[in-house]
Formats: structure tokens, C-alpha cells, sequence
């Protein structure tokens, strides 16, 4: 498991990106194939599993805590069984790492007392968050 897991990772992060999901989901198609009864069992396992994680991503959205990483998962297990998705992955992976670009080139050009302003509004909207958690969840 460990190293399928390596192997899948590896294919990802070598891909190139804006393309990297839709080829992962070729490859899985080409896999499938024709695959033996216990791929078939593996690949239901992966459909529950990325089930799960998204459900657990939702619950996690409402509550303090890193909702992403659920979300991530689930799409990228996601992505090797859907097209759709796939496509969807790597246009916001496209779109991610424009505007993280836009963010590094603002933030390096930024006075010191912007990046403390920044810095104190992000700390702010993350306490509000949590605060916001912490009252629906507790009453």
C-alpha cells in the first residue's frame, strides 16, 4: 500500500501541472481495463474511503479544523475515477497557483507595517472563526 501510494504521489507531483489530474485519470482508465476481481474490490475500498473523507471534510468545515486536507484527499482519490472532477482539480490547481503567485509578488513589495496589518487581520479572522465554531458547537 505504502508504495502504490509513493508511486501514485510521484506521478502526481511529476506531472505537469494544469494536466496532472486528467492523466492520472487516463491512467487509472487504462488500468481498469481489465482488471482482476480484487482491483475491482480495491477500487470500491477507494470510492468508500474518498466517500468518508469528504464526509469528514464537511464536518470538519464546521468545526476547528483542517478541512482542506479532507478535501484534498477525497478529490485526488476522486480524480483517478472521475473526468469531471479530474478537469475540475486541475483548473483550481491552475487558478490556485495564479493567485498564489499574485499574493508572494504583493506580499515581497509590502511595507513591514502592511505584512503586521495583514498578519493581525489574518489572526483576527481566524479567531473569529474559531469563536464562531466554539458557539455553534458548544451552544
Amino acid at each position: 500500500m505504502r508504495k502504490w501510494l509513493r508511486q501514485h504521489w510521484r506521478a502526481l507531483k511529476d506531472g505537469r501541472p494544469g494536466h496532472r489530474f486528467v492523466a492520472r485519470y487516463e491512467a487509472a482508465r487504462a488500468a481498469r481495463k481489465d482488471a482482476s476481481w480484487a482491483a475491482r474490490v480495491r477500487r470500491a475500498l477507494r470510492l468508500l474511503l474518498a466517500l468518508v473523507l469528504f464526509v469528514i471534510g464537511v464536518a470538519e468545515a464546521f468545526l476547528p479544523g483542517p478541512a482542506i486536507l479532507f478535501f484534498f484527499f477525497a478529490g485526488g482519490l476522486l480524480a483517478a475515477e472521475s473526468r469531471s472532477i479530474a478537469r475540475l482539480l486541475d483548473w483550481g490547481e491552475v487558478r490556485l497557483r495564479a493567485l498564489w503567485g499574485w499574493g508572494r509578488r504583493h506580499w515581497r513589495v509590502l511595507p513591514v507595517w502592511g505584512k503586521v496589518v495583514c498578519g493581525a487581520l489574518a489572526a483576527a479572522v481566524s479567531f473569529g472563526g474559531a469563536y464562531v465554531s466554539y458557539r455553534l458547537v458548544a451552544g
